[in-house]
């Protein structure tokens, strides 16, 4: 790898949890954008032109301006670290019961909507998208972020050894 291509915010080292750069905004803002445009393809295929004019209304005047055509998600996401298990239960609690919400009512209880896992965590039961249970990754982790500790603790024992000389 050059010089060049590991000053790119966008790549992401192979060297180790602490040298990850990789913003998040751009990986939501790639994802995001991708995946719009499937949805806006997958929208004209099956003809739903009703919901490609909501989607088209919804266009900022600015943004027509530069030949945006839909808008399909929210313009901000409130990106949250999981790094307690009371927040990640907090947040999957969330997540479980927003389909049941008063706004939506896409469910009346949160293992009765298709796209939840929370039957998985109910019942352990598997839906159409595999499930891992959050337990795995908060190990995964509390595992990472002993291994970056380590590698600091290291870098600063290296610099004063450094200093020293």
């Amino acid at each position: 790898m050059n010089e060049t291509s590991t000053k790119d915010p966008r790549i992401i080292p192979s060297s180790g949890v602490g040298k990850l750069r990789a913003s998040l905004n751009v990986i939501i803002g790639n994802g995001k954008r991708f995946i719009g445009y499937e949805i806006i393809k997958r929208l004209n295929v099956q003809k739903q032109h009703s919901v490609l004019t909501i989607l088209s209304e919804a266009v900022d005047p600015a943004e027509r301006k530069r030949n945006k055509q839909h808008e399909v998600w929210q313009g901000t996401f409130d990106v949250k670290g999981c790094r307690t298990e009371a927040f990640i239960l907090q947040k999957l609690n969330y997540m479980h019961l927003n389909p049941c919400n008063e706004r939506w009512r896409l469910a009346e209880k949160p293992c009765d909507y298709e796209h939840s896992s929370a039957a998985f965590y109910q019942f352990g039961k598997q839906g159409t998208v595999p499930i891992r249970d959050y337990q795995d990754f908060l190990a995964l982790l509390l595992e990472m972020e002993e291994r970056e500790r380590k590698i600091q603790r290291d870098e600063s024992t290296n610099s004063r050894t450094r200093a020293q000389r």
